[in-house]
């Protein structure tokens, strides 16, 4: 591989690492938004 080869993976791999770190912090709000509701919900029983 060239440089410039290594250089466009490298940031791509940045790349798809900031993506799947926006999609972590985006299940995780979700498990927290789902476990709110659920103690909601038992509460208003």
């Amino acid at each position: 591989m060239t440089y410039e080869e290594l250089k466009k993976a490298y940031e791509e791999s940045l790349q798809k690492c900031s993506e799947l770190k926006k999609i972590e912090d985006k299940d995780l709000r979700i498990e927290h938004l789902t476990e709110l509701l659920i103690k909601r919900n038992i509460c208003s029983e």
